[in-house]
């Protein structure tokens, strides 16, 4: 399959700008030129390959890179724009990683009293549960910390927000600008704001913001500011809504694996709404 399929045909990407973002992420992990010669070898042919063989399962247009520092291992699993991948951590906690994300854990992950990884990007955690290690997940400037649960984590600099989203179960919010932890209950969503560096919780339907885990999804008269968060998520992206729309109009259709502009063609026409994009990461949503 890989020497067969022609790259073109798997993923449309520019490649002045996606060789940019390869030598970005090879000098923030540190990779020495020998191995970065290979890597940028073997990354460049990656759209041609359906999925990638990493420790024995197979994870979908994902990347684990090693980096040796002294006597310190750490892995980073890496997944690549427009895709998303699952992984199966030492403790058998379920990862999966929406697009353009990073997911890092040292050796020492499963040997000391607790779980610690660090989320660059969007996941969602099913964590296995172990009451004498909690698992602690660190985003920006928060962490979260549970026993076992299912969440959704977000950490992406141009939104300038961290976010947490509980399925089930319960985690607890830890921060340096907090005086005491915030304690999640499902359907409850935990945002740090960047720029205010404040804290919010609020009450939302948690499935929206974890339906990007599914290729389709089925709505059925669902308010459109419930898509509009789906498409949030699945995207990577924020809309910037203008205050007239009525975001509580009711919306019945298919949401297949389709591209972006495909999808908002469908929402704005069905809604009667037109949409701009702003940039890379905001989208207009207007009459």
């Amino acid at each position: 399959e890989w020497n067969r399929l022609d790259p073109a045909e798997v993923l449309d990407i520019e490649k002045q700008n996606y060789g940019q973002k390869l030598r970005r992420l090879h000098a923030e992990m540190g990779l020495a030129p020998a191995r970065r010669t290979f890597r940028a070898r073997l990354l460049r042919m990656w759209p041609a390959a359906a999925a990638i063989l990493v420790a024995g399962i197979v994870i979908a247009d994902l990347y684990v890179v090693r980096h040796l520092a002294a006597s310190r291992t750490t892995t980073t699993f890496v997944t690549a724009e427009n895709c998303k991948g699952r992984i199966t951590l030492p403790d058998n906690t379920v990862v999966w990683l929406n697009s353009e994300s990073r997911l890092t854990y040292s050796k020492e992950f499963s040997r000391k009293g607790q779980r610690h990884v660090r989320l660059d990007g969007e996941a969602f955690f099913n964590v296995r549960k172990d009451s004498l290690r909690p698992f602690i997940v660190e985003l920006g400037q928060m962490q979260v910390k549970v026993l076992g649960t299912s969440f959704n984590a977000c950490n992406v600099e141009a939104f300038g927000t961290n976010e947490v989203t509980l399925l089930s179960g319960r985690v607890e919010i830890l921060s340096d600008r907090l005086r005491a932890p915030l304690q999640l209950s499902p359907d409850e969503s935990c945002v740090y704001d960047t720029r205010s560096q404040q804290f919010t919780i609020k009450h939302v339907a948690a499935s929206n913001y974890c339906n990007w885990l599914n290729d389709s999804i089925v709505f059925e008269n669902t308010p459109l500011k419930d898509i509009l968060t789906d498409l949030e998520h699945r995207y990577n992206i924020r809309f910037q809504v203008d205050p007239d729309v009525d975001t509580s109009i009711g919306l019945s259709f298919t949401l297949e694996a389709d591209k972006l502009e495909t999808t908002l063609d469908l929402t704005t026409t069905l809604a009667n709404l037109r949409y701009r994009r702003i940039n890379e990461h905001y989208i207009r949503i207007y009459h």
